[in-house]
Order: C-alpha cells, then sequence, then structure tokens
C-alpha cells in the first residue's frame, strides 16, 4: 500500500516541462527565479517580467507580467492577466469560459480585462469555442475581439449576415466572427439574398453548426432601419454571447509572442 501511495504521488507530480523567466516569478506557491520544473496543474504567478512555458510534449506558450495561470500538458489555464500561445500539440487557452485555440502556424494572445476576454490572433487564425466545444468566432490575423463574460449553456446568439441558400438548406456567415451557421425556422425562403440579424441557440450539426431561429430582424444596408419578426414564440432572455471589435489588433493581450518560440 506504501509502495502505490508513493507511486501515485510521484505520476501526479512528473514534470512536464518548465517555466523560464528572467525576472522571478511564484510556482505552486514558492518563489523561482531563472528556471522552474512544471508539473501537471502546476501555478505559476508572474510579477513584473513574464515567464515563458516550454513543455516536454512541443507545446509552447508564455504568460505575461502580473498575470497567474495553471499549466496542463494540453491547455493554459487563464485565471488573471494574459497568455499567448503558439500552435502545435493540441495547445489551448482556457479563460473565463472560453476556449482559444490557434490554428496551424498561428499564435493566439488572451487577456482577461475587467472580467472580460480579448482574443488576439497573430500569423493566422484563432478559433474561440465555448464550454460546450461549440465555435463562437474566428479572429482574423492582426485583429482581435473582446468577449463578455461566458454566458450560460442556454443563452442566444445573435449574429448579422446575408442568408444563403444550398439546395433545401439556408446558412449565414456572421460579419464580425466569421461563423458560418445552418439556420433553421420557418419561411426561411423569403430571407434568402437578405441581410439580416438573428437570435437563436445554437448547436453543433455534424460538421457545421446550426442556429434555431427566434428571431429575425431584416436589415437594409449597413446602417439602415430593420423590420423585427418573430420566427418563434417564447423567446428566452437569456445571456447573449457579447463580440465588440478591440482597440490596438493583437496588441490587446499585451503578451510578447516572440518570446515563444525561443
Amino acid at each position: 500500500m506504501t509502495l502505490l501511495l508513493a507511486l501515485g504521488a510521484l505520476a501526479a507530480n512528473a514534470v512536464i516541462g518548465q517555466a523560464i523567466s528572467q525576472g522571478s516569478m511564484d510556482v505552486d506557491h514558492a518563489l523561482a527565479a531563472g528556471i522552474a520544473p512544471l508539473s501537471s496543474g502546476s501555478v505559476v504567478k508572474t510579477a513584473e517580467a513574464p515567464g515563458r512555458i516550454v513543455l516536454l510534449n512541443g507545446a509552447r506558450g508564455s504568460v505575461g507580467p502580473a498575470s497567474q495561470a495553471e499549466i496542463y500538458t494540453d491547455r493554459i489555464v487563464l485565471r488573471a492577466g494574459q497568455a499567448a500561445i503558439s500552435s502545435g500539440a493540441g495547445y489551448r487557452v482556457q479563460a473565463v469560459g472560453y476556449i482559444v485555440a490557434p490554428e496551424s502556424g498561428a499564435q493566439a494572445k488572451v487577456e482577461i480585462r475587467h472580467g472580460q476576454v480579448a482574443v488576439g490572433a497573430s500569423n493566422g487564425r484563432v478559433s474561440v469555442s465555448n464550454r460546450e466545444g461549440i465555435l463562437l468566432a474566428r479572429v482574423n490575423p492582426e485583429t482581435a475581439l473582446s468577449f463578455e463574460p461566458a454566458p450560460v449553456p442556454a443563452a442566444l446568439s445573435k449574429l448579422t449576415g446575408k442568408v444563403m441558400k444550398r439546395g433545401d438548406q439556408f446558412f449565414l456567415t456572421d460579419e464580425l466572427t466569421h461563423i458560418e451557421v445552418e439556420l433553421v425556422g420557418k419561411d426561411l425562403a423569403s430571407l434568402a439574398g437578405q441581410r439580416v440579424r438573428v437570435m437563436g441557440k445554437a448547436k453543433q450539426g455534424t460538421d457545421h453548426q446550426i442556429l434555431e431561429l427566434m428571431e429575425v430582424s431584416r436589415e437594409e444596408g449597413a446602417a439602415g432601419s430593420s423590420t423585427a419578426a418573430k420566427a418563434a414564440t417564447g423567446v428566452s432572455h437569456g445571456t447573449k454571447i457579447g463580440l465588440a471589435v478591440v482597440g490596438g489588433a493583437v496588441a490587446a493581450a499585451g503578451v510578447s509572442l516572440g518570446a515563444i518560440s525561443r
């Protein structure tokens, strides 16, 4: 029994990589300077200098100054401040209920700011999903988006774009998040080719997302008036997924991506 407990403790504390900083940092509640070993779930707190994360599986990332994060083999769980990662080894950042993952060749910057999550992209696109794995946005290179606190699963999504018909199905690509969804509801044929604002409940289909419509508003151009038309009764007032463009492009996350690959 003693041997089994000892082996279990050894496995739990197995080294998965290193945290490297040019200043002081706190790793697992102990002051560290220069280099500190990391195990699964290690807590890294930085001071004035950022900390680089170098894992044995090839994943690379960094934790910004005055930040706190938990480190795992497949993700960084950001608790405060900033973090950045490069693509590879399926690595991602979790922050305030969102999952941020860079696509091939891309780098992602994430910052928790006043309860919101700012996500920036460099050298490629970065995807943002919710806890249920539903894709919410694709952040284009050299741009950034800010997300409101993650809504509850029953929350509604609001999208704006042109309705396109393909066969017997109707699709819309959101103008801000670049996410394409299949629309499900009544009288969709009358909306084909029109720019609309829709609200509904998102779910994951076999190979794409589906939005069950609850309300549709026809948009007359970029700044025109709209005419509301209910697609269904009993509209829920759940928290919407809020998105807003962040100024300063990828500088919004304030983490040096140049240090990741070194």
